[in-house]
């Protein structure tokens, strides 16, 4: 199925070839293949959910309707967008690019990344939808002003991106829910008691797998050695003390 390849599409936007000059951070990148240099996006701050959702979106593991119903074996009606009156699937394309629920901020960057590129986007009849998204998402086309406006355009798209999830978060955290998934809502969301008791699970049975012991009992034993060290330190001490003071009675007698 289209919308369960997680990589698939990454090779059209990856750059896989030595890099360039004009694209490196650092001098120790030029002529490295494109495998072994992480994407500059990857290396900044500040915004953990653009980032995020970013690198989702390029891997095509964003849980999007269509992915969500994939993974779920669903019915196909459950990949259509919960968030317009489209009819269309909800898949990393749409949400980019066609979604009329984002419009206002699709417009936003819309006008951003016409600034740094050049170009329009989103209403270039000339490019396909899986173009537009590409370029969006960091592909080749990106980078024809440079790496100073790549990085402008790529962040215009993270902000856009974190905008439409934030709207969308009543959603994901209804299919959470209901289908016990645990997908990303918010980075600043605090986990629900359900995900961590979800995930407490997968790290005891984690640790069972690889013939570990549960981290609470290793800490409860290593609190009992510590506390015995400590009372053995004072019982040491105290046996000190009481032979000083026999020790002073018998000079004195």
């Amino acid at each position: 199925m289209a919308t369960m390849m997680t990589m698939g599409n990454y090779s059209l936007i990856k750059h896989w070839d030595e890099w360039p000059a004009w694209k490196a951070t650092k001098r120790s990148e030029v002529g490295r293949l494109g495998a072994l240099v992480s994407e500059p996006y990857l290396d900044e701050t500040g915004d953990r959910l653009g980032r995020t959702l970013m690198t989702k979106c390029r891997a095509r593991s964003l849980p999007v309707m269509a992915r969500v119903r994939d993974e779920m074996n669903l019915p196909a009606a459950k990949g259509i967008c919960p968030m317009c009156s489209s009819g269309q699937e909800e898949t990393v394309e749409h949400l980019l690019a066609t979604c009329t629920a984002y419009a206002r901020e699709r417009m936003r960057m819309e006008t951003r990344v016409q600034a740094m590129l050049g170009i329009h986007v989103t209403t270039n009849n000339a490019m396909s939808t899986q173009g537009q998204v590409n370029l969006l998402l960091g592909g080749p086309g990106a980078w024809r002003r440079g790496a100073v406006a790549a990085r402008m355009a790529s962040k215009a798209t993270q902000r856009f991106l974190k905008q439409a999830w934030r709207r969308r978060r009543q959603v994901t955290r209804r299919i959470n829910e209901e289908l016990d998934r645990h997908d990303l809502v918010d980075a600043g969301d605090a986990p629900t008691e359900k995900f961590r008791q979800a995930e407490a699970r997968d790290f005891v049975r984690q640790a069972e797998r690889e013939g570990g012991v549960h981290v609470a009992k290793r800490r409860q034993g290593l609190r009992a050695n510590i506390a015995s060290v400590e009372q053995g330190r004072l019982g040491a001490r105290r046996m000190l003390a009481y032979d000083m003071l026999r020790h002073g009675q018998s000079h004195r007698s």
